[in-house]
């Protein structure tokens, strides 16, 4: 102890590894939590709107193909009462 006294910047004793480590801990502002939610809300928005564009596409070409095969049938069989 006598030589801590005469040369304070030797310690005691060795700190272990594990108590020596520092905790970092990061503050959020509202700015942040803002603008990450708003980033979550468009992206949900994209892709509800995608989805439903693509669907009518699908639904536009069903509807199409069908009233063509409807057209050939019509064609096909022009004796035929369809009533």
């Amino acid at each position: 102890m006598e030589e801590n006294l005469e040369n304070p910047e030797i310690p005691e004793k060795e700190v272990s590894p594990r108590l020596d480590k520092m905790h970092v801990y990061t503050k959020r502002n509202w700015k942040e939590y803002l603008g990450e939610s708003l980033l979550i809300i468009f992206s949900v928005l994209l892709a509800l709107f995608t989805t439903e564009y693509i669907t009518k596409q699908h639904e536009k070409e069903n509807t199409k193909t069908i009233l063509i095969s409807i057209i050939n049938e019509l064609k096909r069989n022009p004796s035929a009462n369809y009533t």
